[in-house]
């Protein structure tokens, strides 16, 4: 049985952040004239309810209404954020190439995800990342969400792949880096916009700050020739 990798999708994949500015941008230029604040504020102030994710989206939703002075209600705003936003997700930079490259080389490569199915199926089909790796798994779907151990094994289960010699590579130090640690996975952590936690030791293999990195980093410990 081979290695295979294993990576997170949001700010490790796809430019999470970015994407969701982007449609926030068109939102405000499609309702202008019903938003109490001007467009940047609007990115910012979008920025922050998001919280990298981490607000409930009903939550979301509503600080986002509120900001149209209601006029559109955070049902709506549902609607519009699930039907619209993930539309063309950015990718990160180095993406496509390094899943192409794993590929090429034979090692298996899977996707683990928390998140809605809706969000979460609608970047990785429209980025074109479920025709580059071999295994979806997304938390709604298969019933737990990261870091519980089930949800990595799952995906190293479809591989085929012997859990301690896998690598996972992900930007959450928690949920990604911790969680798939706790699993028997090698790490890589792709350190973006969250902080690694003051009470938590470093159990991460490898830090980088880009996915070139990262490419560097796995094809050096698979001792296969090559960069991106």
């Amino acid at each position: 049985m081979q290695s295979g990798v294993l990576f997170d999708l949001d700010e490790t994949l796809v430019d999470r952040r970015g994407t969701l500015l982007d449609y926030a941008q068109v939102l405000h230029s499609q309702f202008e004239s019903h938003f109490k604040v001007g467009l940047q504020e609007f990115l910012s102030s979008v920025a922050t309810l998001d919280n990298y994710g981490q607000t409930p989206r009903q939550e979301f939703f509503s600080g986002i209404s509120a900001l149209t002075e209601d006029f559109l209600t955070p049902t709506q705003i549902g609607v519009l954020y699930y039907t619209t936003a993930w539309l063309r997700p950015r990718l990160m930079p180095d993406a496509e190439a390094l899943l192409k490259k794993l590929r090429v080389n034979g090692i298996p490569v899977a996707i683990v995800t928390n998140g809605q199915t809706q969000s979460q199926r609608a970047k990785i089909v429209n980025a074109g990342l479920d025709k580059l790796v071999d295994h979806i798994v997304i938390s709604e779907e298969f019933g737990q969400r990261k870091p519980d151990a089930a949800i990595f094994n799952q995906a190293i289960e479809a591989l085929g792949v012997k859990s301690v010699k896998n690598w996972f590579i992900g930007d959450n130090p928690g949920a990604d880096i911790i969680g798939a640690n706790q699993a028997g996975c090698n790490t890589i952590w792709l350190q973006r916009y969250l902080d690694w936690p003051t009470d938590q030791a470093n159990c991460f293999n490898h830090k980088a700050s880009n996915l070139e990195e990262v490419s560097d980093l796995l094809f050096s410990e698979f001792e296969l020739v090559g960069k991106l």
